[in-house]
């Protein structure tokens, strides 16, 4: 069976009780045709935020996957540097292996994995090249806040 995305379903389901179930109800029944008709409503609200969440978190993958890149091309060939570029495949594969259906926990996992690079990155590298391999992240961050705000409608 294939996948159906969440919001497509809901909007199949929202479609169906504005156009098929309330022009079914007799006129004489405006309370019921009005409740169809906020359920429709409601589904469509739904069917709205579930796209956004998930446009919101692949937005949030792609920018950690470059921040990744990023900070990776900035390390040097050193020990402490190999640490970093460990950690950063480790937070690659836990990216992989994350459940991207559920939206909540896939966030905690991209937000966890990008955490877990930054202490690599405070802990292994001098101050000159640990504020150089952080920005990347904190692009990461700034594209998290972003997309958050953006959900809510806001700037």
């Amino acid at each position: 069976m294939p996948y159906l995305e969440p919001e497509h379903v809901l909007q199949q389901f929202a479609s169906y009780l504005n156009e098929d179930v309330r022009n079914a109800i007799e006129d004489d029944q405006k309370f019921v045709q009005a409740q169809v008709g906020s359920m429709s409503s409601s589904l469509n609200f739904l069917s709205r935020e579930l796209g956004g969440m998930h446009v919101a978190l692949k937005t949030q993958q792609r920018r950690l996957h470059c921040a990744l890149d990023d900070v990776e091309d900035s390390l040097g060939e050193d020990e402490s540097a190999a640490a970093v570029a460990d950690a950063i495949t480790a937070a690659r594969a836990d990216i992989e292996r994350a459940d991207a259906t559920n939206a909540r926990e896939f966030e905690q996992e991209l937000t966890t994995a990008a955490i877990a690079v930054f202490e690599a990155v405070n802990e292994e590298l001098d101050d000159a090249d640990a504020q150089q391999a952080r920005q990347p992240l904190y692009d990461f961050l700034d594209t998290r806040v972003q997309t958050q705000l953006d959900l809510l409608g806001r700037k």
